[in-house]
């Protein structure tokens, strides 16, 4: 019902299955830029709270999902997150980096959760009405503490679900400007639904923990002009 993918040049990159514990991995190559793509495919709008590295993507705070914003996204529809938000017109793009670069110690912000992408879902909560003209019921919504995309999507925060890994080399930081239009709006939030999180590490460490095989098949080795004749 609710799927998140990390994008590299737009296009949904592998995620690496850890059987023993059932987390879910990335490989994180520094200096890639990337976004975070957040699908929707119910039949509710929903409330997508978004935390990079135990961050809300929105405000930069480390804070209860439950009591912070996030990005609206209305029913079997998806949202692309490029970046940390700025201001209501553009972000700075999530790219992955050296620890020592990582926008959480820019800012000053704890750095205990670096390695861990994260979404919470909130479904809409329906306001029940009854009609004054006959005696069906009529729905209406009301909405709060959320951001609504151009798109129809809106954004949000979740970092409660966020794990202390051991050092890590790689990280998010903030790269270029991206022109990303978004307006405040209110989102009437239900219960928790699920949480969705991703784990990211270099090859190495990925290697060196099992989730990836050194001696995995490679599609492009030795670099040649043509085919041989044979």
């Amino acid at each position: 019902m609710y799927r998140m993918r990390i994008l590299v040049n737009g296009n949904p990159i592998p995620i690496f299955d850890d059987y023993r514990n059932g987390k879910k991995w990335i490989e994180a190559r520094k200096d890639s830029i990337f976004s975070i793509k957040i699908e929707n495919s119910s039949y509710n709008r929903v409330l997508a709270v978004i935390s990079v590295d135990g961050l809300n993507v929105i405000n930069a705070k480390h804070e209860d999902p439950h009591n912070s914003t996030g990005y609206i996204i209305n029913s079997n529809s998806s949202i692309v997150v490029p970046g940390w938000l700025i201001d209501q017109e553009k972000v700075r793009e999530f790219v992955f980096t050296e620890r020592g670069t990582s926008y959480a110690k820019k800012i000053g912000a704890d750095q205990s959760n670096i390695g861990v992408i994260g979404a919470a879902i909130f479904p809409e909560k329906p306001r029940y009405h009854l009609s004054t003209w006959n005696s069906q019921p009529t729905f209406s919504y009301s909405f709060s503490n959320g951001y609504n995309y151009s798109n129809g999507a809106v954004p949000i925060t979740a970092t409660n679900f966020t794990e202390k890994l051991y050092r890590s080399d790689v990280s998010v930081g903030s790269g270029e400007y991206q022109n990303y239009n978004t307006e405040e709006v209110s989102f009437n939030r239900d219960k928790l639904e699920t949480t969705l999180v991703i784990y990211y590490e270099n090859k190495e460490k990925l290697i060196e923990m099992g989730i990836l095989d050194n001696n995995s098949p490679q599609p492009f080795l030795t670099p040649t002009n043509y085919c041989p004749d044979v």
